[in-house]
């Protein structure tokens, strides 16, 4: 099916600046605590490895409450200043300071420090989600038409996959610069959310004129400030289309923790070469980066909900050959530049579609709780990142992993299963899923056209 063309309107300059002051911004950080929490809490905090793994698993579990936080408190209360933009400030501001704290063990007890942390990172996460979840529901504002849209998520996707490429290249330096310090992993941990906080500032002001209050008259009265979303409304937005979105996105994201999980025993004891796993991620960067250039074209030729769902099957058709030929370590990086060229589409549309849902609920008069929607989108990447981490970290056990001793090449073999058969099953069930979300981009667009003029 051709779409029909239609131009973006965002220039260039302001897509790369939305890029760079959210997502790119914000994976600094993320980087930083997903590849150095586990460390601070075994090495830095003394915990031991099992506590560890269970302040661990807690962890993720905040990082889910504190995304539905986030939506729920942006929705809630608005500001004249606008509806986003000054949750992008706020939000910068609590992350950086307790982002350092949390990475600062503290001299208590251990189940009170456990505690103590345990608090300081949700205040951590709710400050990330405040920029994470605003800067999403600006998609909304920014955009008149779909191609808008298109063009912000490849911007964040592109923001999201320098920002891990800048942190592969400086963290091991700016690690060693602390490493003498009292409380050496706090130090990057500051200068990564300050960067975080940049960026919300940098996001406050290019959208101004699309979230911020508009001009008005000395014949008109006084704006008011915009009105909080009822949590009835909040909840309307996640029946029926937005259910079916959920599941389904919730699916799609499975699949990306198998890799970040089992990356280090796949390298370690199948291709026997650790030293693989940071070419890994590159070669998965360098896939994502490509794949996210050519979306928009792709998006002028079908359909995001279309892109979404090849995506997800072109995915699961790449893990099914890593099954066969993914014992090689050139065919290994190979095929993670494939799957992250072919999944870098996926990446794009799925904030994207997000937009649609809440626009479909707005326009059908169901609901206006944008935030919200965007909230339950992390959500979903978060949840299923947690069931893949705990699908892959419990598979270990499974096929006989024991740290220490000799991996046999049963447990290699399962490992290798684990690393490519089982995210190629959850990539066919989300398109599946995703094949039932009926949202129509043309009655959208005809909608914000509409919208567009009315408000001048």
């Amino acid at each position: 099916m051709t779409q029909e063309k239609v131009k973006a309107t965002i220039s260039l300059p302001k897509a790369i600046a939305y890029g760079g002051g959210g997502m790119f911004a914000l994976t600094l950080s993320a980087s930083y605590l997903s590849y150095m929490l586990m460390p601070f809490l075994t090495e830095a905090s003394g915990l031991s490895t099992g506590m560890a793994a269970t302040v661990y698993s807690l962890n993720n579990l905040i990082k889910i409450i504190a995304m539905v936080f986030s939506g729920v408190i942006i929705d809630r209360f608005a500001f004249r200043s606008g509806r986003y933009r000054a949750w992008c400030l706020i939000g910068g501001i609590v992350m950086t300071i307790f982002t350092g704290l949390s990475m600062t063990r503290f001299d208590l007890p251990e189940a009170a420090y456990v505690v103590v942390f345990l608090a300081l990172f949700f205040l951590n996460q709710l400050g990330y989600n405040f920029v994470w979840t605003s800067s999403r529901a600006l998609v909304g504002p920014m955009s008149k038409n779909s191609q808008d849209g298109v063009l912000l998520t490849t911007a964040a996707q592109l923001g999201s996959t320098a920002g891990a490429t800048v942190y592969g290249l400086i963290s091991t330096g700016l690690m060693a610069v602390f490493a003498s310090a009292s409380a050496p992993y706090a130090g990057p941990a500051y200068i990564y959310s300050a960067i975080g906080l940049l960026g919300g500032v940098v996001l406050y002001f290019i959208t101004a004129k699309d979230d911020g209050p508009r001009e008005i008259s000395k014949d008109e009265p006084k704006q008011q400030k915009p009105k909080g979303v009822s949590f009835g409304e909040m909840l309307r937005s996640i029946k029926g289309q937005g259910l079916i979105f959920l599941v389904g996105t919730t699916f799609g994201n499975v699949q990306t923790g198998f890799f970040a999980t089992l990356l280090f025993y796949f390298t370690s004891f199948v291709l026997n070469n650790p030293t693989i796993a940071g070419l890994a991620v590159t070669a998965n960067s360098i896939g994502g980066v490509i794949g996210a250039l050519v979306t928009p074209w792709l998006c002028s030729k079908m359909t995001k909900k279309q892109l979404y769902i090849w995506s997800h099957l072109g995915n699961a058709a790449l893990f099914v050959l890593l099954f066969f030929f993914g014992r090689n370590a050139i065919m290994f990086l190979i095929l993670r530049v494939a799957i992250g060229l072919v999944g870098s589409p996926s990446g794009v549309t799925l904030p994207a579609l997000a937009n649609d849902l809440a626009d479909y609920n707005e326009m059908r008069g169901q609901s206006n709780a944008r935030a919200f929607v965007q909230s339950m989108l992390g959500v979903s990447i978060r949840l299923g990142i947690l069931i893949s981490g705990a699908a892959a970290s419990y598979g270990l056990a499974i096929v006989g992993y024991v740290a220490g001793a000799e991996v046999t090449a049963r447990t290699a073999d399962g490992i290798v299963v684990l690393m490519s058969l089982a995210p190629a099953l959850v990539c066919v069930i989300a398109a599946v899923i995703i094949k039932f979300f009926n949202v129509s981009e043309a009655e959208l667009d005809a909608y914000r056209k509409e919208k567009a003029v009315k408000q001048g």
